[in-house]
């Protein structure tokens, strides 16, 4: 019986290293798998024992010379090792060399040896994962800021808040360096397409069942934001991404807002003033190719539009509890609004007070002044010589005029613009709130006419600053009656 011969080669090229006589093969495997017995990969463990032979005289030096030329050959790594029997190959794969031992003999005719090999796979393109250890972490934190849901009055409306989940995923992956018949796949690569392909939200820890028990429905992710780590030297990749996920359709936007109302009341006037100071932090929206889709300072922006116009309205829940006598001016007292298009961060700080409706619309701020002067005796001095107690003072049985005087001075919110020209002094004035400063002028002196007989203006001036969109007003009369 004739049996077929069997090779088995190490290198590539037209002369391999060839084994005669060819040596015994072990193979072991090891699996990698995590705690649930999910197999993420295998190592396969070779083992070559054989002996190197000298069919002549037995020369120490002859055997010295075979280990050299064996420790040659696998002195590189991925190499072709190849197993044929009768023209048929049995194995063929690019191990990395672990050691190469020779066991203890007289080494004149013979030295046996052992040669150790690992490969993760052990027929090519079986599609095996080329890692060694894998973790996957979630972390979920519920924000702890207090809920908050209230009604605006005057029907603004709804205003509340939403609740929000820091949501953390951390993956870790070491992958194993080996050949294939291009050359050499690092096992960072390796370990980078793997943990790449896990990457991504699991809605199932936003629900968390019977923790947190919400309808990931309701939920959506912003902020997506990912960090890298990658060790050249132990193959290891990692990435840990996070999201704030939040529930749409409650909060005015999409942005995370935080904001303080103060109220102040005082003895020293009637009038109480409420001041609210906040943020509008936008969120991102990515796709999933990690593109951005909406930017912050775009969701900041969107929110702000909503936020802005229930100020008033949150400025009057506030001061309905210590006052239900008038509700806030709607026309603020101050107002700033910080944009920061790089952070997407909109800050703001209105200042609103309970004063009343101004007379003349359109105005900024309004003082309105009546100063009434009433009668007061006549009377003549009478200076004498050397008394010292003073003069005499005789009645004259009659008394003065009586006198009211008006002033006004408001800022309009339009002011005049361009300087006046042939053909452009009317427009220039038009701003000037001529119309509703005589109505309310007229109010007063018809007042006084209708109870006093003589009622003559002694006083009527308007001052206007058109590029500040300032007017004064100042109106006097004189009046007495007819008795």
């Amino acid at each position: 019986m004739s049996f077929p011969e069997v090779q088995l080669t190490y290198g590539s090229g037209s002369s391999p290293y060839l084994f005669a006589p060819t040596p015994f093969i072990s193979i072991s495997r090891e699996i990698n798998q995590d705690d649930d017995g999910n197999i993420f990969g295998y190592t396969n463990n070779i083992t070559l024992d054989g002996t190197l032979t000298i069919s002549d005289t037995g020369s120490l030096l002859k055997i010295r010379d075979l280990q050299d030329d064996l420790i040659s050959a696998f002195s590189v790594n991925g190499a072709p090792l190849t197993l044929t029997c009768g023209g048929q190959t049995g194995l063929y794969i690019f191990p990395i060399v672990t050691d190469v031992s020779f066991d203890q003999g007289t080494w004149l005719y013979t030295s046996p040896y052992s040669i150790s090999l690992q490969v993760p796979e052990l027929t090519q393109g079986s599609g095996g994962s080329f890692i060694d250890s894998f973790s996957e972490e979630w972390s979920v934190q519920l924000d702890d800021n207090a809920k908050w849901n209230w009604t605006l009055p005057n029907g603004s409306g709804i205003d509340q808040n939403t609740n929000r989940l820091v949501l953390s995923h951390n993956l870790n992956a070491t992958g194993k360096t080996h050949f294939n018949a291009l050359g050499k796949v690092k096992g960072l690569d390796e370990a980078k397409v793997f943990v790449n392909a896990r990457l991504g939200i699991d809605d199932a820890y936003v629900t968390n069942s019977g923790v947190f028990n919400f309808n990931a429905l309701l939920f959506s992710a912003y902020d997506h934001v990912r960090s890298v780590t990658a060790n050249e030297t132990t193959n290891t990749y990692g990435v840990t991404e996070s999201w704030l996920v939040q529930q749409t359709g409650l909060a005015p936007g999409t942005a995370v807002e935080d904001f303080t109302i103060t109220l102040r009341k005082g003895i020293d006037s009637s009038i109480n003033s409420v001041s609210i100071e906040g943020n509008v932090q936008g969120v991102e929206s990515r796709d999933a190719n990690f593109a951005i889709t909406t930017t912050k300072y775009v969701s900041a922006s969107g929110t702000w539009n909503t936020v802005k116009d229930r100020l008033l309205g949150r400025s009057n829940l506030l001061l309905d509890t210590i006052s239900t006598v008038r509700d806030i001016n709607i026309v603020p007292v101050s107002q700033v609004v910080g944009h920061n298009p790089n952070t997407g961060n909109i800050s703001y700080s209105y200042e609103y007070n309970d004063r009343p409706s101004n007379c003349i619309s359109n105005t900024l701020s309004e003082v309105l002044t009546i100063v009434d002067n009433n009668p007061t005796d006549l009377f003549a001095r009478l200076v004498v010589l050397g008394k010292n107690s003073g003069p005499i003072l005789q009645d004259l049985d009659t008394v003065t005029e009586s006198t009211r005087e008006l002033t006004l001075e408001a800022v309009m919110a339009s002011p005049a613009t361009g300087c006046p020209s042939s053909g452009n002094v009317t427009s220039f004035m038009a701003q000037r709130p001529d119309a509703e400063i005589d109505t309310l002028i007229n109010a007063l002196q018809t007042d006084l006419e209708a109870n006093y007989s003589s009622v003559f203006k002694h006083v009527n001036q308007r001052t206007w600053t058109p590029h500040e969109g300032r007017i004064a007003v100042q109106v006097g009369w004189t009046y007495t009656p007819c008795n």
